[in-house]
């Protein structure tokens, strides 16, 4: 079976053939020729075109593999549609007023079925999970760095064409001018300018990719700052979250405790007794060593999670995790690996790979728990 395709309103007339809407009227009987269908999710079985899902103006109607229970939902009962899977996206899962959920089975390609959780938003069909509007939302900047990468590229061929046209001119004009040995060094020439263009093209291409990935990345934790299009996280297994708390975000992390001890110790030494005449002798005083002490830092791996009103550190050291409410926090330090939590009898410093998504993502949880 061929991967499903998706067509959307005016695609429908242009690329979906005819033969898909008559053959599914004729097979179920659920449709008819006349019904307005504003999207199609088309694939092939067997040499012939069959749809999986319609969207009609109030409805959609779902053929699972062999047609069997055909589901007809309106689309007033359905409440959220989420994509599941893990590697790629391979089914959708819509969730009903009565509770129930519908397993959409059309494995196909990652993007293809973002199409139709987009479709069914922009629409207003239906509601779709945060995570799939972060995904949709990563495609879109992912296909205009395409866009860009493509009018880069475009530049630079034409100017490397150019290039080679005027040093191909000049060849030209020394072999009707010079020797076989000025026409070997024009041709080097030649070969060097073009190396050096396909070099500058490709240094080009490479800043302007890391000025685009830093701009979508900015924008990402903008966005996250201001308390919108927050991720979310199934911690369940790993931490206790209480009634209507949500895990927004988790990563491995380091705890760092300053403790002081003792690092080495100063030398000792005895004192000397000299004999000054029959009956007097000369003490000089002796010394003992004494400790030198200094603060070492420890380090206590774990996994440090932000929730809708926590933050919680989890370790298998004895005595080394915590749990900060958001009521108890005072202010936060800022480090370029890592943050510091204060609190107004103690503090708590963690590192991690991440410090900037990761103080992003607890301002905008801040500011959406004092909303």
């Amino acid at each position: 079976m061929s991967k499903p395709k998706i067509y959307i309103n005016e695609e429908i007339n242009e690329k979906v053939p005819q033969k898909i809407i008559s053959y599914m009227t004729k097979t179920t009987k659920k449709i008819s020729e006349d019904d307005n269908i504003k999207a199609i999710f088309g694939s092939t079985f067997g040499g012939q075109a069959i749809a999986n899902v319609i969207f009609l103006a109030d409805k959609l109607i779902y053929y699972p593999p062999g047609f069997s229970k055909t589901k007809i939902l309106n689309y007033s009962d359905v409440i959220e549609a989420t994509s599941k899977g893990k590697n790629k996206l391979d089914y959708v899962i819509l969730k009903l007023k009565s509770d129930n959920t519908i397993k959409i089975d059309i494995t196909t390609d990652h993007e293809e079925i973002l199409k139709v959780l987009n479709y069914m938003s922009v629409n207003g069909i239906v509601s779709i999970s945060e995570n799939d509007k972060i995904q949709i939302t990563q495609i879109s900047n992912h296909k205009e760095d395409i866009s860009t990468e493509k009018k880069i590229n475009g530049e630079k061929k034409e100017n490397i064409e150019n290039n080679l046209d005027y040093h191909g001119k000049d060849k030209e004009d020394n072999e009707n001018t010079k020797d076989k040995r000025s026409g070997f060094f024009a041709s080097m020439k030649q070969k060097h300018a073009l190396k050096k263009a396909e070099k500058e093209a490709k240094r080009a291409k490479e800043e302007a990719e890391a000025l685009e990935r830093k701009r979508v990345r900015n924008n990402m934790l903008a966005t996250l700052r201001e308390g919108n299009n927050m991720p979310r996280l199934d911690a369940s297994s790993k931490i206790n979250l209480q009634k209507n708390e949500e895990c927004y975000y988790g990563c491995m992390a380091k705890r760092l405790v300053t403790k002081i001890e003792t690092v080495g110790r100063t030398a000792g030494y005895k004192g000397v007794s000299i004999r000054i005449t029959k009956g007097i002798t000369y003490h000089t005083g002796g010394s003992r060593s004494h400790a030198i002490k200094d603060n070492v830092i420890h380090e206590y791996p774990g996994a440090l999670f932000l929730t809708t009103k926590r933050v919680i550190f989890v370790s298998q050291a004895p005595g080394k995790s915590f749990t900060i409410t958001f009521q108890k926090l005072l202010s936060t330090v800022n480090y370029k690996d890592g943050i510091g939590f204060k609190l107004e009898s103690r503090d708590y410093t963690v590192t991690m790979d991440d410090p900037e998504l990761l103080g992003s993502v607890l301002t905008g949880a801040l500011k959406n728990f004092i909303k």
